[in-house]
């Protein structure tokens, strides 16, 4: 099986064995195809396409990266971070270079109560021990504090969309 999306490209190809007939299904716009067995040669093509594509994915990613990188010292410094395990403290750097080549404002790239958490949650003890950034705290900890992953997670996010606008910023210079 297939998802073809409207500009043609297809996803999830599965291979199953024995001979089927055609059925196509039709599923919120999406369409979904069940063909016979196909060769060999044709699951490697697919397989083939498959694996461009993603590289293809991930090229775009490192270019929003890299090219702002070449430009500009708090995106290299960023990218060179995240190439780094994601502690709290190096989680929080990276927070603090892009708010300051943002103006001191984050909240395009996230909502106040999603930055309020992160960082209430990697700056206490109480949630990261001794990694947290700050050893001691006179404020409670958030009520529901981000994990490990998900505070790793939310910085990624924040940064690809910070990277993506520094790319804007560089092709329109």
């Amino acid at each position: 099986m297939y998802e073809q999306k409207e500009d043609g490209s297809r996803h999830g190809t599965v291979f199953r064995s024995g001979v089927a007939p055609v059925l196509r299904l039709f599923a919120n716009d999406v369409e979904w195809t069940v063909t016979p067995e196909i060769s060999e040669e044709k699951k490697a093509r697919l397989e083939a396409e498959r694996l461009a594509r993603e590289y293809q994915d991930k090229l775009a990613l490192v270019s929003s990266r890299v090219l702002p990188a070449f430009r500009d010292e708090r995106a290299l410094k960023v990218h060179r971070f995240l190439q780094q395990e994601l502690t709290p403290l190096r989680m929080g750097h990276i927070m603090d270079l892009i708010k300051a080549d943002l103006g001191g404002e984050l909240n395009n790239l996230a909502s106040k109560n999603e930055l309020s958490r992160f960082f209430r949650s990697i700056n206490h003890p109480e949630v990261f021990g001794n990694d947290s950034r700050h050893i001691t705290s006179n404020e409670k900890p958030p009520t529901n504090p981000m994990s490990l992953s998900e505070a790793q997670g939310f910085v990624s996010r924040i940064a690809d969309l910070w990277f993506k606008q520094k790319c804007v910023e560089a092709n329109n210079a």
